[in-house]
């Protein structure tokens, strides 16, 4: 009980996730023998409205802008132009972009092929000229020698597969290098 009074200051859906989450632990508690009585049932419910958010999004000529920006004439720069055309372009989750291997990328029916992450789902999607060409470039003229089956690697040894949480970093530096106003509450990360 001193717990959930204890999160009484989070928001009404973070209270709501960990009350539910700790009904699950005590029923499972129970039902697996760990708890001699079901204590789901004392774990009070709340009730709240969950408004839906307008979604951050950014004009085609503030990506325009965006893009315009890289200095894709160096190893890095060739990289994150075909991060920003895989999230602007084809809308990707940055997980789905960072987990992107070379088996994802059907060159002979130009189409990219992939489990997304965060919903388990096949995807398939055009390949598109402009960011087949990109990743050509960055392939020939930026990727570091590696044996790695990701696309985007780091660029610093040992090349380890490149991490989403580190794409909403390279988002946001591009945004405030392109001069990108974003109005307080508007994301700046792959996903806007």
């Amino acid at each position: 009980y001193s717990f959930m009074r204890s999160i009484s200051v989070y928001e009404k859906a973070t209270i709501d996730h960990t009350l539910r989450t700790i009904r699950h632990l005590f029923a499972w508690s129970f039902e697996n023998g760990y708890m001699p009585k079901d204590l789901s049932s004392l774990v009070p419910r709340i009730r709240y409205q969950k408004f839906s958010k307008i979604p951050s999004a950014y004009t085609a000529a503030e990506v325009k802008q965006l893009l315009n920006v890289v200095d894709r004439e160096n190893p890095i720069g060739k990289r994150d132009y075909v991060f920003l055309l895989f999230a602007s372009r084809l809308g990707l989750r940055a997980s789905d972009i960072c987990g992107l291997k070379f088996e994802n990328l059907k060159w002979e029916t130009n189409r990219i092929e992939l489990i997304q992450q965060k919903t388990g789902n096949i995807l398939t999607i055009p390949l598109l000229e402009d960011i087949g060409l990109a990743i050509i470039d960055y392939l020939k003229h930026g990727r570091p020698l590696t044996d790695s089956k990701h696309i985007f690697v780091m660029h610093v040894p040992p090349y380890n597969a490149f991490k989403a949480s580190s794409l909403y970093t390279v988002v946001s530096r591009y945004m405030n290098k392109a001069k990108i106003p974003a109005p307080q509450g508007k994301k700046r990360g792959p996903h806007a």
